[in-house]
């Protein structure tokens, strides 16, 4: 994404987000010391040196909510001393979330996300969820909600599987507004995996699967039924959905919205911005499968970009995991000492290698007003 700004502005900018960078990295090398009481003084001031902002993802809203696919995240794949942890605390406390839900992380490991919530520079508690479907066991995984509980209050949480038709039962967390008491329901989960492949029967769409489908669809009856027993209350899902370009008729739309600009459902060029998973080489964006669905209880709380490209710039949809790195976002060297240090293997063939070894999805974003 492509902003204007001044030397001053970018020199600044690069200058804070190497400082946090460098923070997140001295916290990594330092947590392995055997000394816990030192260890947990180091985490502290990791959290005070990482910055909270940076150029193009300023809040421009009272809350932001975030979904990410962190992909096969673990205690073991996501421990202290690797890139994949550095840059998802490092993303999350640029971005700044309010709530934020995460998926793909491995069943019940609580582990894994006491990790990040030890790097990040907000007071996130959380709740974990086992999306459990029984009919298909292989398949289990959990959806994490952190959230912010100076802002929000959490009430009641609970997976959602209507028809016994997710494959991944949805995850979700009722909250309290502390500023005003209304309620906002936040549901996350990753939908089943893509194409028609593995002998599954073929869905009415090109490329997508019936089960794709069925899952695709069954989100107005998540909606309906949060409606009738909480109807003042606003609801957002945001989820891995699998659902590829041009097929969003997977979504009925009779209950929600999806939160996209009128300009996506027509135009090929402007539904290229809204791409989130990662192609093949992790060199660019393949399909739009993350997506935010919507359903507003009164006024308008929920802020996306609805029309121009100067919106999108002002309310991003995504963060671009891509050019991380080129945006200097990311830190690349230390994210490379990591990524060798870890997979004790020789230099990748590209920066794309270090990024997509993080995750193969971008996160995406809404904002929320009080």
């Amino acid at each position: 994404m492509k902003y204007k700004k001044t030397i001053s502005t970018i020199i600044s900018t690069t200058i804070v987000l190497g400082a946090a960078a460098y923070g997140a990295y001295y916290g990594f090398t330092k947590l392995n010391q055997k000394d816990n009481v030192a260890n947990n003084q180091i985490v502290n001031d990791n959290k005070n040196s990482l910055n909270v902002s940076s150029a193009g993802y300023e809040k421009n809203y009272d809350h932001r909510i975030v979904s990410w696919n962190i992909y096969n995240f673990s205690n073991s794949t996501g421990q202290f001393n690797t890139n994949k942890l550095l840059n998802v605390a490092t993303t999350l406390n640029l971005l700044q979330p309010d709530i934020v839900g995460l998926t793909e992380i491995s069943f019940n490991d609580t582990k894994a996300i006491e990790n990040i919530k030890s790097l990040l520079n907000k007071p996130y508690q959380s709740i974990l969820g086992n999306s459990l479907n029984s009919t298909y066991p292989t398949k289990k995984e959990s959806v994490a909600i952190l959230y912010n509980p100076e802002a929000f209050e959490l009430i009641t949480s609970g997976t959602l599987n209507p028809e016994n038709g997710y494959v991944r039962p949805l995850f979700y967390g009722r909250f309290k507004n502390k500023v005003n008491n209304k309620h906002l329901i936040t549901i996350f989960g990753h939908f089943d995996s893509p194409d028609n492949g593995n002998g599954e029967e073929n869905g009415a769409l090109p490329g997508q699967g019936a089960w794709e489908e069925r899952e695709a669809k069954l989100a107005s009856n998540v909606f309906a039924d949060l409606k009738r027993q909480f109807p003042d209350d606003d609801i957002v899902l945001g989820a891995d959905t699998n659902i590829k370009t041009g097929n969003d008729k997977a979504f009925k739309q009779d209950s929600y919205i999806l939160a996209y600009p009128q300009s996506y459902f027509v135009s090929k060029t402007d539904a290229e911005v809204f791409k989130t998973s990662l192609n093949g080489k992790g060199d660019g964006y393949s399909n739009p499968y993350d997506k935010w669905l919507i359903y507003d209880a009164g006024d308008s709380n929920f802020v996306y970009a609805k029309n121009s490209n100067q919106e999108l710039e002002k309310y991003p949809f995504k963060f671009d995991v891509v050019n991380a790195f080129v945006n200097k976002y990311w830190d690349q060297q230390k994210s490379t000492e990591l990524y060798l240090k870890s997979k004790k293997q020789k230099q990748p063939d590209s920066i794309y290698t270090i990024i997509k070894n993080v995750s193969d999805h971008a996160p995406i974003i809404i904002g929320y007003n009080d």
